[in-house]
């Protein structure tokens, strides 16, 4: 569909599209996609559109306003807006963008993933997102993929985003938060976690094993996974629980210690406060 909107080329096409049942329940998928040519001057600003807009720019560039920020985005760069809360682009020189907005269960749970390991609420990626061209294309001749195709292709873009946030280095960080190999080390702590659960682990330990202190390891584990390293190793412990309980038949006092945990009672205790039942319960379910 040719857009009739001020300042954006004739020659702009966006298609809007009406998710099944199944697809809104299910998977990620797109809420309107398009590919526009912006003139000089063009600016939009409003208050929501349900939804998160993911925006690649072929050429020129653009200023995004969001979450009381500015960012400014560049030929060759994809940006990602959330567009639950105010937001808007503008530029004075104008640009070309690939774009589509996308919704679903996992659609904002990807974007505060992508804001938090960013370490922006406007995150800005280098390179063009996987699969966005030809999903435009694909539109543009009518040729509409499956819902679960879809689904994939809008995860691998958000996935490759994520990979990318292994090279990003973000001027917005701590200095102390600052270094990739900071990150890197958070993935060795909780492969080490995973590896290792069923020993003693102190956060001591594990601050040591990524070489930071205890203080800056606590909160830059909790920035990468959401929760803090006791928690992660709990949660860890209790996982491998709820396998030996659902998949052996050893008794709850030798699951509670092959799962790392030193007391059966307050092993008992936990996995009823994380889950609701206690462990003999779980595994009648």
């Amino acid at each position: 569909m040719r857009t009739s909107e001020e300042l954006v080329k004739y020659t702009s096409e966006y298609f809007i599209y009406t998710p099944t049942q199944e697809a809104v329940s299910s998977f990620v998928y797109p809420v309107c996609i398009g590919h526009f040519v912006y003139c000089a001057g063009y600016a939009l600003n409003r208050n929501s559109y349900d939804s998160i807009l993911i925006m690649y720019v072929r050429s020129g560039s653009c200023t995004v306003h969001s979450s009381g920020s500015d960012v400014k985005v560049t030929s060759g760069q994809a940006v990602l807006i959330n567009c639950y809360e105010p937001h808007g682009y503008e530029s004075n020189e104008g640009w070309e963008a690939d774009w589509i907005h996308i919704d679903g269960a996992a659609a904002v749970k990807y974007y505060e993933y992508l804001s938090r390991i960013y370490y922006s609420a406007t995150p800005v990626f280098c390179g063009e997102p996987t699969g966005l061209a030809t999903l435009v294309a694909a539109f543009s001749c009518g040729k509409i993929p499956a819902e679960a195709s879809m689904s994939m292709t809008i995860t691998e873009m958000l996935a490759d985003f994520s990979r990318g946030a292994e090279d990003k280095s973000n001027d917005n960080k701590d200095t102390a938060l600052s270094s990739v190999n900071n990150k890197d080390s958070i993935s060795a702590v909780t492969s080490y976690i995973n590896s290792h659960f069923a020993k003693e682990l102190s956060v001591d330990d594990l601050a040591a094993l990524a070489s930071l202190s205890r203080f800056y390891f606590i909160r830059l584990f909790k920035k990468r996974t959401g929760c803090t390293p006791h928690e992660y190793l709990i949660s860890t412990r209790l996982n491998h629980a709820k396998y030996l309980l659902k998949n052996t038949n050893l008794t709850i006092k030798e699951i509670c210690f092959a799962s790392g945990f030193a007391d059966e009672s307050r092993f008992c205790t936990c996995f009823r406060d994380c889950e609701g039942v206690r462990p003999s319960e779980y595994r009648e379910k």
